[in-house]
């Protein structure tokens, strides 16, 4: 969101769909170090398209995983069921982080899969990345309104939020 996209344009050319945008991160990619980049998704990748629907954002999970995603974590993801996300997660190739997508307890007691029972969370919270032998610490924010713009019925074993306090 901070790039000057026509001056993006005119250094780059076109950038639009997965085509463009891969042969985009190959090119940057390919002038460093090979650890010297992170591709980090915000979400919203998983769902939107007709194909992404119909697959229920798997054919969107390829396409990450070919446009070398490293890290990511969830926005509109949450509008498929839990098991179809977990599924997803599962697929995906890099790391999904959410520091603020938590079990509820009733889900914890009937044994809902999470990635730490202790505190709850659903999937890793962040992660740890060294980048051009730097540590690079990336937390995930997942949309913490998804209770309120998807239907409860979606994901009724977790819980969202801002949760600055535990950021």
């Amino acid at each position: 969101t901070h790039l000057d996209f026509t001056e993006a344009a005119e250094k780059f050319g076109r950038v639009g769909g997965f085509a463009h945008l891969r042969t985009l991160v190959k090119q940057l990619r390919g002038q460093v170090s090979e650890d010297a980049s992170l591709l980090l998704d915000g979400g919203d990748t998983w769902q939107g398209s007709g194909t992404a629907l119909w697959t229920r954002g798997m054919d969107m999970v390829g396409a990450a995983n070919l446009l070398g995603v490293d890290v990511m974590t969830g926005h509109w993801e949450f509008t498929y069921l839990e098991e179809e996300i977990l599924s997803n997660v599962a697929a995906f190739n890099g790391e999904f982080v959410s520091q603020n997508t938590r079990a509820t307890e009733d889900a914890l007691f009937d044994g809902v899969p999470v990635y730490d029972e202790d505190s709850g969370h659903v999937f890793k919270p962040y992660t740890m990345k060294t980048v051009n032998g730097r540590r690079v610490a990336i937390i995930g924010q997942a949309f913490p309104y998804t209770p309120i713009a998807n239907p409860k019925r979606f994901i009724p074993n977790w819980t969202f939020g801002i949760r600055e306090s535990e950021l």
